[in-house]
């Protein structure tokens, strides 16, 4: 729901490409981002996450962050909307 309030076109884009339930974002959750990230960045991300200073939702908007910087080459058509599972 996030990404249909903040990105209605990504939002549609990954629904018409068949992307549903943003299965892809569960690994990014089960890991805590350490494939996403290099390690100093990984342990950064993990400080902030873990201490809930900002929200305990924040990992959430760092999967929303993700998703947004692949925003032009998906909807561009540089990466198919079934690429999402394979974010990296």
């Amino acid at each position: 729901q996030l990404l249909d309030v903040y990105d209605p076109d990504l939002h549609l884009f990954l629904e018409q490409q068949e992307v549903v339930g943003m299965f892809f974002t569960y690994r990014w959750f089960l890991l805590n981002y350490k494939r996403e990230f290099d390690a100093d960045a990984a342990i950064k991300l993990w400080e902030i996450t873990w201490s809930e200073h900002i929200t305990p939702y924040f990992n959430i908007f760092i999967a929303l962050a993700i998703l947004i910087s692949y925003r032009d080459p998906l909807l561009s058509g540089h990466l198919s909307g079934r690429c999402a599972v394979e974010f990296r």
